[in-house]
Parts: structure tokens; sequence; C-alpha cells
């Protein structure tokens, strides 16, 4: 993994770039953020987030009796394309290593997105956006008591999705930013579930632009028409992360995050959410480091 991240790094740096401000690098999936890339930017990024320990065992919960959660990796990548000064077509992609109960699976994961920046810097507004999104989680192994699994028992999602944003500069130093989506998932062919997703967030900027702290709070509510295991057909998830940013030169920038959610991975993972009906592990975070490099094309 810390190869991995070292390899991209090297081939950013070899890369022409132009100048940025750390406030428009976060085009991350967890942003709340509105803004979009002007025409002709690559943006490219990569960021991996881990629980080294059982994920109850460090905040104190007693999940022995689910036979609770374990280690938890992402290593993700994310390739945005600034189409125009309006339109923001972006990739991301990784694979996770997570395990539960008896199982291990290692998931790859895809999504694509275009964002529309419909207000752009507007005076009185700042700037609002609309971002369509198709994704899809796959897991590629499946371990059960020790056995692989067959590939007919491999489970994956896919859907689509909608999210509104909205952006205000408060002051020289201080940015607001709101968000409301929604998503349909869909789960081996099944009905699959939907989501709705709300949330703030807020950025301080220090030093030209040069260092950035953001705050993100998110609230998910989840609807399953086909629940398992007993569980209820609808639940709800807060997530808050608290994020540092640094620009080391005009093209790159490190990122470190803390992650909290209430709930376990409910409704960011679907095909999670039907396999670990029978598993109630609250109160659990991650920390996430990333860097993100900025050139045209």
């Amino acid at each position: 993994m810390i190869k991995g991240i070292l390899s991209l790094l090297c081939l950013a740096c070899g890369a022409s770039g132009l100048s940025a401000s750390a406030k428009d690098l976060h085009l991350d999936p967890d942003s709340s953020n509105a803004y979009v890339l002007e025409r002709g930017v690559l943006q490219g990024g990569v960021e991996t987030r881990f629980a080294s320990v059982d994920m109850g065992d460090a905040v104190g919960a007693d999940v022995s009796s689910a036979n609770g959660v374990g280690r938890y990796q992402d290593l993700e990548g994310r390739v945005h394309f600034g189409l125009s000064q309006k339109h923001t077509l972006s990739f991301t992609f990784g694979n996770a290593t997570f395990v539960y109960q008896d199982k291990e699976a290692e998931v790859g994961h895809q999504a694509f997105r275009w964002k529309y920046g419909w207000l752009v810097d507007h005076p009185t507004w700042g700037f609002a956006s609309v971002e369509a999104k198709w994704f899809r989680h796959s897991a590629n192994d499946l371990t059960v008591a020790g056995v692989t699994q067959a590939k007919s028992n491999v489970l994956q999602d896919y859907g689509y999705g909608i999210r509104f944003a909205n952006t205000r500069n408060l002051s020289e130093n201080w940015d607001l930013h709101g968000q409301l989506g929604y998503e349909k998932a869909l789960e081996d062919g099944d009905d699959g579930q939907s989501i709705i997703t709300a949330g703030f967030g807020l950025a301080y900027h220090w030093g030209a632009n040069q260092l950035e702290g953001n705050l993100v709070y998110r609230d998910i509510q989840r609807k399953d028409p086909n629940p398992l295991f007993g569980q209820s057909d609808s639940d709800d998830n807060t997530s808050i992360s608290l994020a540092y940013s640094r620009m080391f030169t005009e093209r790159l920038a490190g990122h470190l995050k803390a992650s909290y959610q209430d709930n376990l991975f409910r409704g960011i993972w679907p095909f999670l959410d039907r396999e670990m009906g029978n598993v109630n592990v609250k109160d659990y975070g991650y920390v996430s480091i990333g860097f993100s490099y900025r050139t045209r094309y």
C-alpha cells in the first residue's frame, strides 16, 4: 500500500502543473463543497483509509456477542477532469479489505461522477452544483472461516445517485458548505435500498489558502424494502469527519482526516448492509491519509 502511494507521488512530481489553492482541492466523495475545476485542469489524488485494530475494541464497545468487526483498509485513487468552466468529470476506484464475523471480504469499488456548477463564485450565493453519480461495489474474494468462496457466491451492488451542494464564502477565511443527495442501490439484482444524505461542512483557511481545516457532518437515512435477519426496514448513520490539508507546492497537497460513524458502514456499502444485518456495531472511526496533485491536460 505504501509503495503504491509513493509510486503515484513520483509520477505526479514529474508532470507540469499550475498554481492552486487548498480550498478547491477537496473534490473527494465525502466533501460537501460545490467547487468545480477550471477548463483543462486535471487533478489526481490517492487516499488510504484504515483501522488497524478491532473497531469495537478501539472505542470500548463490546462486540464479542456478534463476533465483532476487525481490521479495515482501503486504498482509493481519484481522477478529476475540468471539461469546461462549469463541468467536472470524476472517476474514483479502489480496493478494500474488510474483516467481519468469521469472514474477510476484498472489495473493489468504482464510481463515475459528473458535476455541473450552475453557480460559480456568485456575489451573493457563492457556488452551487448538481452532481450525477453511478457506482459499483463487488467482493472480489470472500473468505468464510478460512475457506474462499466460489465466484457465484461473491456479492455485489451497483446504483446511481444525485447530489446538490452549495458553498458560501462567509469571509476571507471561512467557507460554509451544504449538501443534499439521493441514491438508489441495487444489490445482486434485488430491489436494493434507497438512501437520502444531508450534511454540511465548515472550512477555515490559513496563510493565503495554503492550510485548511475542514469539518463535515453527514446524516444518511437508509430504507430497505426487503430487510434480512429481522432488521428494521430503515435506519440511519451519522458521520463526522475532521480534515487538515496543506499545500506542499503550487501543485501538490497532503490531506489528513479522522472520521467517525455511529452505525458501521450503513448506507455506504449497500451489499454489506444486507450481509451484516445481524451485526450491531455502533460508534467507530478510522484515519485517512491522502495526496492531491494538479496539472493541465
